[in-house]
Order: structure tokens, then sequence, then C-alpha cells
């Protein structure tokens, strides 16, 4: 789980989208995020990588970091040890053609144990999930009023998206308007959240 590194006055937002690469919808992100300059981290599931490297190449380009959410969207709780790894290695093989290993993951669907956590810790992860859920999976054309009742009540917020869906893509740049009105809020890379810095280099296990 992350944990917040720094105390800061005002409001401090990091945007994450889960899910992707999306062909359409992860670029209007992107053009979105670029005009705003917000960094991100888009946490992408490796079998979509290859069929969407232009889009990767995009991410990285534009100063976003790339995390895992493993090869496929399995729930790692229900995956052996050796899958777990299975999983962790086949996303390093998909990513690193494109970019530099990141190692920080968000487990599909937050589900995890003390067994993937010492897993995952094992191969070098920092494990990270959010404190605000906008729920665009579900709320189509609510996620924007419920993820800002959230961001209203906290002072720091990792807040959790999904660039797979055309609805979180077409709201996003109204979402980013009402959290820029609230007045003491900024936008932050992942290191100012949670400490973990960017890596430089391309590293494997």
């Amino acid at each position: 789980m992350f944990v917040i590194k720094r105390v800061y006055s005002g409001k401090k937002i990091h945007l994450s989208f889960d899910d992707g690469p999306h062909s359409r919808n992860t670029k209007i992100i992107l053009d979105i995020l670029e005009r705003n300059n917000i960094n991100a981290t888009f946490f992408v599931i490796g079998e979509k990588i290859k069929r969407n490297k232009d889009i990767i190449a995009m991410i990285y380009s534009g100063g976003h970091r790339i995390g895992c959410h493993l090869f496929q969207h399995y729930d790692m709780t229900t995956l052996s040890d050796r899958s777990i790894r299975n999983q962790i290695q086949m996303f390093e093989n998909a990513l690193s053609p494109f970019a530099p290993i990141d190692r920080i993951l968000r487990p599909p669907y937050g589900a995890h144990s003390k067994r993937t956590d010492r897993i995952l810790h094992s191969m070098g992860y920092h494990i990270l999930f959010w404190n605000v859920d906008t729920e665009d999976w579900k709320r189509h054309q609510g996620w924007v009023d419920f993820g800002m009742r959230q961001i209203r009540n906290l002072n720091e917020c990792l807040v959790l998206m999904h660039d797979i869906h055309y609805t979180t893509a077409n709201q996003l740049e109204k979402f980013i308007k009402e959290i820029k009105e609230i007045g003491d809020a900024s936008f932050v890379d992942l290191e100012a959240i949670t400490g973990i810095p960017k890596p430089n280099t391309i590293t494997k296990i």
C-alpha cells in the first residue's frame, strides 16, 4: 500500500489509470493531460502492450509513469506463487522494448494477501492502491461528482480511474477543471505522494 511521505499545504492530487492501454481512449486522456501539464501513472496490462506500442511510447515520452497491472487481468490471490512470478516476468518482457521497468504494481481488483505481497516485494515491487475511487467503470455519467466528493475531504489523493472507458476520457477535462476550482489543489507526480522515485534505466529481474 502506498504511504504518504511528505506534508504539504493545500491539496495534492495524483491521477492514475488502470486496465489500458486503449488505442483511442488512452490517447484522448494523454492529450488532455498534456494540455493541463499533468503527470499521471498508467497501470497497464501486459498483453495489451505490443498492439498498442505507439500508445506506450506516448505515455513514456509524455513523462508519465508506467506501472504493472499483471500480464493478464487476474486476481492474484487465485494464482500460485509460480504463476504470479510468470505474470510479472511476462509483463516485464512485454514492456522492456518500449519503456523502462518501473517496479510499481497495482493488483487487479485491488486483490492481494500477505502471500502475494511477499512475492511482489521479493521481486522488488512497490504495491500501490488508491484513496480516491471514482468508480468510473460503473458510474459512467456520475463518476466526476463521486470522485470530487472524496477529494474535497482529503489533503493528499491518489485517484483511481480506468483509461479503457470512453466516458472517462470524455469527462476527464471536466474532472480536472473541478479539481482546479477548489483553489488550494495542485497536481503532483507520483514520487511527491509516495516517495517512490522514477527509474532512470531499464532494469529486469
